[in-house]
């Protein structure tokens, strides 16, 4: 059986999570191609991504048109439908429903991205989900049957699977960053529905009661002109820190560091940072939505997004005694990048 992976993510979002997403997915399909499935994956032509030497690789030529009529199977990392794939077996993998949840954050910004995500769904012979919470969305606005739903969620891998950095460690990354002072981490972009406001205007209303710092990792390398205001009005403007685009290796201590990982989003499809939080030793305290009960459990404490005196008063207080370090550990280990390449692997055998 041949499977094509149109990999159009790795250029429309390529240093993203789902491009991150998908290199795992290649990597434990790859691992497991004794299972008589073959792959390729086409590449929009100066784009960059970690595919096995396992599978076949083509960029949108002749060749990929040629590679996509031999296929059995489709699967478009981002919604794209090829008009030569048509009559192919679609499989179709679904991230979030913010844009039909939340119209007015549109995420997703450009013309008919929802109706080309609905009609991606509506043709497929089978949707593969991030998280139970898109499943249900899934079935809720795009009608799609629950039998013909599977769930592959995401997990930690890499740099955050080492064993947990030592204090010498920790303290080498805060010499590095600038950071004398404890400090609660925020990870990757703020835009609107990740309601990063929430965030610091709360830290603001207590930061000279609390004395922690704030620590900013990945997403915009400044503040926004009224997030800049607030903080410079009240003198703390040296109180934030940027780590721009901060590799794993570094991303990892600044979890491991931190007195917390904070999230206030609106919503989410999953929510990567939370276990990497967690794979660090880190507790995270994030929104009371439904996303982040399901990925943290019983290892995080939730707090409304909207509350911002509620926010302020849990990021003063101690942390130590609420979750140990290898209990968080253990809670980030639910998840398992190769079971979700099991998942697509059982996918596209059983569709075919």
């Amino acid at each position: 059986m041949k499977v094509l992976i149109d990999g159009i993510i790795f250029r429309l979002k390529p240093t993203g999570g789902i491009a991150r997403y998908w290199n795992e997915i290649f990597k434990r399909l790859a691992a497991g191609n004794g299972s008589g499935i073959e792959y390729a994956v086409t590449l929009p032509r100066g784009s960059e991504s970690e595919i096995p030497e396992q599978f076949i690789k083509v960029e949108r030529t002749v060749g990929a048109l040629l590679t996509a009529l031999r296929a059995d199977v489709f699967n478009s990392t981002y919604y794209r439908q090829w008009p030569s794939m048509r009559r192919k077996v679609n499989v179709v993998t679904v991230y979030d429903w913010i844009d039909a949840s939340l119209p007015l954050y549109h995420p997703n910004a450009g013309a008919g991205f929802l109706e080309n995500q609905r009609k991606a769904i509506k043709n497929a012979a089978h949707v593969v989900a991030i998280s139970e919470d898109v499943k249900r969305r899934t079935m809720e606005f795009a009608g799609f049957p629950e039998e013909r739903i599977s769930v592959a969620a995401p997990a930690v891998g890499g740099d955050f699977t080492l064993p947990l950095p030592v204090e010498e460690e920790k303290e080498a990354f805060r010499r590095k960053y600038g950071i004398s002072r404890p400090y609660l981490l925020h990870v990757g972009n703020r835009r609107n529905y990740k309601n990063f406001r929430t965030i610091i205007e709360a830290w603001i209303s207590v930061s000279d009661k609390c004395g922690r710092d704030l620590v900013i990792a990945g997403g915009e390398p400044n503040l926004n002109d009224s997030e800049l205001y607030a903080v410079s009005s009240r003198g703390l403007y040296d109180r934030v820190h940027f780590i721009h685009r901060p590799n794993d290796a570094d991303l990892r201590l600044a979890y491991a560091a931190a007195d917390a990982f904070v999230s206030a989003s609106v919503m989410e499809g999953f929510g990567i940072p939370v276990i990497e939080s967690m794979a660090c030793g880190t507790l995270p305290i994030v929104s009371d939505i439904p996303i982040y009960r399901e990925v943290a459990g019983d290892s995080a404490l939730f707090v409304p997004w909207y509350d911002t005196a509620a926010w302020g008063e849990i990021m003063c207080m101690d942390f130590s005694r609420l979750r140990t370090t290898q209990d968080l550990v253990e809670a980030s280990r639910r998840f398992s990048w190769d079971s979700a390449a099991d998942v697509y692997s059982q996918v596209y055998s059983g569709v075919f």
